[in-house]
């Protein structure tokens, strides 16, 4: 029986962790994959004190393994990130090394620590100061560092930067240098060359033409047959398997895939992205595979609305944001916002806002049809790996005029119910926001998932509720008319792209059930509360319920997380929800209905020991 758990730590929470397998898979591996696409979301530095951390948690399952870490849009600039990791083990890589090698107060714990981010210890108005040359070589993703380019309004460049991450696993290896392995590389150029000959016509001009997709699939698919073929020791030249020893290009545990499909990814690693400020703690779940949208696949965004920005007064300000990476060369995406969006005009000012009422870019705003009075717009990535921040607009002339141009103080005008469809290439996509009650400053962040891992079934656990009661969850709708009913209110209607707050911080909320006729998508914003407006939040996009739990299965059967602080500074709770299933039994008084099988008291939490062997605490 597989589980859902939710982690909540003091005044953070992170709902559904490592868990979640989404949608209606077969059988799903949300964060399992050997493959992960992701960015490194700009922190704040007012979020801060003196220092603040960023990790990135890797863990591995069945095999050892090899990790690639790249920023590949960097090319050159930045370097390859390789290691081996052992099976069943656990890296903890601190992102933010500062002056002097110190490991700050607000993280414990790390592995291996690496200047990947720049000056993670004083004021954002020093960001900008890092000479151009030398930011290929950091991780973190600046708005301030961002270029963008409108003049062709159907190949937009909107603050786009380099910051796109790549890691991916193999299963640890000997030896690879055999003698083989030279032909496979000559038989993929030989392909590449033969595609480039038969699709010498192509251009990527007008934008999706069928003959330049063609020519995108054909190189793909070279890079396919030569990925598997390496993976099962196949040489195309001959056409047979490589059974020699000394022959194959690797030796060691074999590549496991389901019967009939090569395709499948190998369940090789589960991580996590986890922001670590003074009293301010956020993890992003990475999705490998689950996280991909490809051509046709659309992203539904849900966003807080219920809380602002209003504690800061800085240059390079707070703000809310999606941010979308690009996983292949040549993608192309468009984007609908209920709100205009800011673009960083480069070689104006420090960050780019050039005076109170510039940096808008309105978009098409089509004048009927489902987007009326919505904008639209089409955005253009020559490299897999570069990324899109998307920002909304508001003019801030208050502070200075030569500051971002962003919404960060009006709760609702935000990019809540924001939709990216995929044209042509895969996409990741982000949802990131800044807030604040003053004094009080959180992270609300996660990676979104497509809509055809969306669901029409979901539950809630409820955090700890506090005297301010700001525990909320967030439904947007994919399709015009869909009902919806949260437990203990009345149903409603929404359209797609409509979002719906709904407060969930009564007695009776501690676990709560939503049920649309149509696929919704659905974020959590909660935490612990305290008896003031300083309690502290995180929020993540909850994974739906399988609507036959006999047929399909969800969640993991082994998660994996390591705690950000210890107590008595932070604590950490456990929330699971399980499936319980049922069946009747007649008594002398009538059929009763039974449990016959359930996760509840079905599980076991384990901690490794000083030699690194797991042993059993629950």
């Amino acid at each position: 029986m597989k589980v859902y758990i939710g982690f909540f730590r003091r005044f953070k929470v992170l709902l559904a962790l490592g868990l979640l397998a989404l949608g209606y898979m077969p059988c799903g591996w949300a964060q399992q994959g050997d493959d992960f696409w992701f960015d490194v979301p700009e922190i704040n530095r007012p979020h801060g004190k003196d220092f603040f951390d960023c990790y990135l948690n890797i863990s591995t399952l069945d095999h050892d393994v090899r990790v690639h870490i790249d920023l590949p849009a960097e090319e050159d600039d930045f370097t390859e990130l390789v290691f081996t990791m052992k099976s069943g083990s656990t890296k903890r890589i601190q992102l933010t090394r500062h002056s002097g090698n110190v490991v700050s107060s607000n993280g414990t714990g790390a592995d291996e620590s690496l200047s990947l981010f720049y000056k993670p210890e004083i004021k954002a108005s020093y960001l900008a100061s890092c000479p151009e040359k030398d930011r290929g070589k950091f991780i973190e993703n600046l708005l301030c560092w961002s270029k963008s380019d409108t003049t062709d309004p159907d190949r937009l460049i909107i603050n786009q930067t380099n910051k796109g991450v790549h890691m991916w696993a193999e299963v640890m290896d000997t030896v690879w240098n055999r003698p083989a392995l030279p032909k496979l590389m000559d038989y993929r150029r030989e392909e590449i060359n033969r595609v480039n000959i038969q699709y010498k016509d192509a251009s990527p001009n007008p934008a999706g033409n069928a003959q330049w997709k063609a020519y995108q699939d054909a190189l793909m698919d070279v890079e396919n047959r030569v990925r598997r073929y390496r993976r099962e020791n196949f040489d195309p030249t001959t056409g047979t398997t490589i059974t020699d020893p000394n022959e194959r290009y690797w030796t060691a545990i074999p590549y496991k895939f389901r019967p009939g499909n090569p395709n499948v990814p190998l369940n090789l690693l589960t991580s996590y992205v986890e922001i670590a400020t003074d009293w301010n703690m956020e993890l992003i779940a990475l999705k490998a595979a689950n996280a991909i949208g490809k051509a046709g696949d659309r992203f539904y965004v849900p966003m807080q609305t219920d809380l602002k920005s209003d504690y800061f007064d800085w240059m390079a300000r707070p703000y809310c944001s999606i941010t979308v990476t690009a996983a292949k060369p040549n993608t192309l995406i468009t984007v609908v916002t209920p709100n205009t969006l800011f673009v960083k005009k480069t070689g104006v000012g420090i960050y780019g806002g050039g005076g109170a009422n510039q940096g808008e870019l309105q978009g098409t705003v089509p004048t009927s049809g489902p987007y009326q009075g919505k904008h639209v717009y089409k955005i253009f990535f020559e490299k897999a790996g570069q990324s899109s921040i998307l920002v909304p607009y508001r003019p801030n002339s208050h502070y200075n005029w030569n500051c971002y141009q962003n919404e960060n103080r009006a709760s609702l005008k935000r990019l809540q119910g924001s939709i990216v469809e995929v044209v042509q290439g895969e996409v990741v996509v982000l949802s990131r926001d800044d807030l604040a009650v003053t004094p009080n400053q959180d992270a609300v962040e996660d990676q979104m998932v497509p809509l055809k891992l969306l669901g029409r079934y979901y539950s809630v656990v409820q955090g700890v509720v506090g005297n301010y009661r700001d525990e909320f969850i967030y439904i947007v709708g994919t399709k015009d008319g869909t009902t919806v009913k949260v437990s203990g209110r009345p149903a409603f209607q929404i359209d797609e792209g409509e979002q719906k707050s709904i407060r969930i911080a009564e007695t009776t909320d501690k676990g709560v059930s939503i049920a649309a006729d149509e696929k919704i998508a659905v974020l959590h914003m909660s935490g612990i509360e305290g008896a003031s407006k300083q309690s502290q939040r995180g929020g993540a996009i909850l994974p739906a319920l399988p609507e036959n739990p006999k047929n399909q299965c969800i969640g993991s059967k082994a998660v994996t997380f390591k705690r950000t602080q210890p107590t008595p500074k932070y604590f950490c709770y456990l929330n699971l929800v399980a499936w319980a299933e049922t069946t009747t039994a007649e008594t002398p008084t009538g059929p009763v209905a039974i449990n016959v099988q359930s996760a509840i008291g079905n599980f076991k939490l384990q901690k490794p020991d000083a030699d690194g062997v797991y042993r059993d605490v629950y």
